[in-house]
């Protein structure tokens, strides 16, 4: 089982969605200990803030 990983992430344009798109693909690619979950997301414009 593994452990929860909080993440935070600032700044929601294309990097953002990036990030957060790779956060959640990892375990596909890599054995890991930890398991990463977005708690947190920060952005000038609510608009963009589409995680």
């Amino acid at each position: 089982m593994t452990k929860p990983l909080n993440i935070g992430m600032l700044g929601c344009g294309f990097m953002g969605r990036a990030h957060s798109n790779a956060y959640s693909q990892v375990s596909h690619f890599f054995d890991r200990e930890h398991q990463p979950v977005l708690k947190c997301a920060y952005g000038r414009e609510e608009d963009r803030e589409k995680l």
